[in-house]
Parts: structure tokens; C-alpha cells; sequence
């Protein structure tokens, strides 16, 4: 909802027939320059949904001296705060915190489309380049694999799934690790357990320059992504925090064979990132709605890494 309502501003403000957005005379990336992506998300936050069919507000508020040329790699980025919220405002339903925003670097948008790259500095470098998530040691972990389809890409990013796409991957792998969609239907109708995500944090595409040491393609329709979930079990499975990081399955002359292992528990190892975010689900009780830790034991051994995948 909020990479579609910065689209419909930077549509409205370059339109002809005129806009009521007060960027349509800023220097704002989104306004200025096609192109552009979310590239991460520092915290994001669900209190609430609206009802269905109902109708929301998105604001957006372009944070100050945040609208700027990346010295680095000369791609343009800015930083946005958000808040989805009830038509009149009383009711927040959920607010992000530093959107960032990323466009290419205008020289070396052609580059892109190549895949592999001769100029290994400016190639991928105005994403963010976060350092993979230090794992809790009372972790436990799960690997899924996905295939990538066309409708998951977004035409202006060429080397990567953008971030909801993999926010959708990352989604999919927690419904796996908790069975499934027929493990959660029973789980719902014979133990009354729902789960909702509460937060979103350090959502990132991740710069991947070291792809260039391998043998492989770039994102493309049809390319495997893998996903590893970390998952630290808090107050006996009230909140549940998932440390998902996506890698590439690729093939090093070096090493050989496949660097990534296969689905199931365990780990990858000399993957390359291309996203990661840690979220966190709360347990509810499906019929008071409230949080609860009451948890089948069967599910609290699945989660903490007893039973198998």
C-alpha cells in the first residue's frame, strides 16, 4: 500500500492537468525521477487493519535534507516517515518508519540490465549494504526454496525482487514453518490460535557485489530465491521473532556444486543476500482476540526445532 501511494504522488505531481501534492515542485526523487524503489524499511508497526472493503489514508512525510545524490555510487535517495490511518485520522492502523527510497545511478541504468557486470563498484551499490542480522543462539532455523515469476518483479529493478515481493516470500516461509495452510486452518478451528505480524524491522534489499566471484544469473522470472528463517520463541510462544534472510542458489567453480543446502532445516552457507528483515508475530486467541501463550506443545517443538521440517 505504501510503494503504491508514493506511485499515485509522483504520478499526480508530474500530471499536466495539475496536482494538489505539495511535492509536485520539490526536488523529491519520487516526484523527479522515474525509476525509483523502496529499497528498505527501518521499523514498521500493525496495530490494526481496516475493515474489509473499507476505505484508509496513507500520508507520507518527506524527511528533511533526506533528498539527495549518493556520493558513492551517484544514485538519488531519500527517506520517507508513513501512517496508514482511518479517513478522518483518529484511528492509526499502522505507521513505517525510514522508507528509504533509491533510484540508479542514471549513468549506469544500462548496466543493469546485464548479467554481469564490468564495472563491479557502481553496479549494485546504491542499495543499502546492511551486515547480515547476528542470530540469537536460542535460535532455531528452517530453509525454503521459491521460484520467482514474472508478476513478482517490478519493471524498474532489474537486479533484484523488489522489497514486497520478498516481504511475500518471507510470508510464505512462515506459513511453511508453521505447517502449512492445512496445519493453520487446524490450528484456527480445533485450538482457536491465530497469528498476526505486529512488526516489521530492518527490511532491506541487500547490495549483492559479491555475485560477481560466481558462475550464475542475475533476478530473472524462474530463478530459485531461498529463504532461512531464524525463529527465537519469546514468552512461550506469545511472540514469535523471524529472522528471514534471501539468498541466491548458486554455483561456485570454486567451491562446487550448489553453495546452497537443501530445503529443510539447517543452514546456508556462503549464499548471497539479496534481502532480509526481521518480523514478529503475536499469538492470539481466536475467540477473545487477545494474545496468548497457550500453545500446542506439537507447534512449540516445531518452532523451537524438535521435529523435523
Amino acid at each position: 500500500a505504501y510503494d503504491r501511494a508514493l506511485h499515485r504522488t509522483s504520478i499526480l505531481s508530474s500530471s499536466s492537468s495539475g496536482s494538489t501534492s505539495s511535492l509536485s515542485s520539490s526536488t523529491s526523487v519520487i516526484t523527479q525521477h522515474d525509476g525509483w524503489s523502496i529499497a528498505s524499511i527501518e521499523n514498521m508497526k500493525f496495530k490494526s487493519s481496516p475493515p474489509l472493503g473499507g476505505e484508509y489514508v496513507i500520508c507520507g512525510t518527506l524527511k528533511p535534507s533526506n533528498s539527495n545524490i549518493n556520493s558513492s555510487s551517484g544514485g538519488m535517495e531519500e527517506i520517507w516517515d508513513m501512517e496508514m490511518t482511518d479517513i478522518d485520522g483518529s484511528v492509526v492502523y499502522n505507521t513505517a518508519t525510514g522508507v528509504h527510497i533509491a533510484h540508479p545511478p542514471m549513468t549506469s541504468h544500462l548496466l543493469l540490465q546485464q548479467p554481469l557486470f564490468e564495472d563491479k563498484t557502481s553496479s549494485r551499490s546504491w542499495l543499502p549494504q546492511p551486515q547480515p542480522f547476528e542470530i540469537p543462539s536460542t535460535s532455531s532455523s528452517c530453509i525454503y526454496s521459491f521460484p520467482t515469476f514474472r508478476d513478482e518483479y517490478d519493471t524498474h529493478l532489474s537486479t533484484h525482487l523488489p522489497l514486497f515481493s520478498l516481504l511475500k516470500l518471507f510470508e510464505r516461509c512462515r506459513s511453511n514453518m508453521l505447517g502449512g495452510p492445512n496445519e493453520l486452518e487446524k490450528l484456527q478451528n480445533e485450538h482457536g490460535l491465530l497469528f498476526v505480524v505486529t512488526s516489521v524491522k530492518d527490511g532491506s534489499l541487500v547490495c549483492y557485489e559479491d555475485i560477481m566471484k560466481y558462475n550464475t544469473v542475475v533476478m530473472t522470472p524462474g530463478v530459485e530465491v531461498f529463504v532461512k528463517t531464524d525463529v527465537v520463541v519469546k514468552r512461550k510462544g506469545m511472540i514469535i521473532d523471524c529472522y528471514h534472510t534471501a539468498f541466491l542458489k548458486i554455483q561456485s567453480e570454486e567451491k562446487g556444486g550448489d553453495v546452497a543446502e537443501e530445503e529443510g532445516r539447517g543452514k546456508v552457507e556462503n549464499g548471497v543476500i539479496i534481502g532480509q528483515a526481521i518480523i514478529s508475530l503475536m499469538s492470539i486467541d481466536g475467540t477473545s482476540r487477545r494474545p496468548t501463550s497457550k500453545l500446542p506443545q506439537f507447534l512449540l517443538d516445531r518452532l523451537q526445532g524438535v521435529a523435523s521440517s
